[in-house]
């Protein structure tokens, strides 16, 4: 009985080591409390978060080329910008040639600037479409700054 219950108490730490690495959390190895008990605890640090800055080196001198006219054509076609708690939300047009821009315009953003998360709400023609960009604390001002975002 006694080896079952160390198998099932061994087979849970692992099984709770292993789903946080894959949430992409750190975890320290378990310490001894005090020298002679049996007692283990498990201590959980955050995971590491990247700075906020783009990786110049993420894209080719073509795919930056690209990317910056695709970012100067779908800032002229914003309708409409709403502040979200953790970033904002652009309102363009829905036609078909937009969406395409979007959709490859995120495909670039996303490897020079792996902290922010994208949402695309594509509703039915010819309703517009909805591009929310949002992240960690912080990346509300870092928008404002790259993206030129009056508050």
């Amino acid at each position: 009985m006694r080896a079952k219950v160390t198998f099932f108490m061994t087979c849970t730490l692992w099984l709770t080591v292993f789903s946080n690495l894959a949430n992409g959390q750190q975890v320290d190895r378990p310490k001894s409390q005090a020298r002679g008990e049996g007692t283990m605890t498990t201590q959980e640090t955050k995971p590491i978060e990247e700075p906020f800055f783009c990786s110049l080196t993420a894209l080719t001198v073509s795919e930056r080329l690209h990317h910056k006219d695709l970012s100067q054509k779908l800032h002229a076609g914003v309708k409409e910008i709403r502040e979200l708690s953790d970033g904002y939300a652009f309102r363009l047009s829905g036609e078909r040639q937009t969406i395409a821009m979007v959709a490859e315009w995120i495909s670039l953003e996303r490897l020079c600037c792996p902290f922010f998360t994208f949402q695309l709400e594509i509703g039915s023609d010819p309703n517009p479409i909805w591009l929310r960009i949002t992240g960690r604390e912080g990346v509300k001002t870092f928008m404002q700054s790259e993206f030129g975002i009056k508050k």
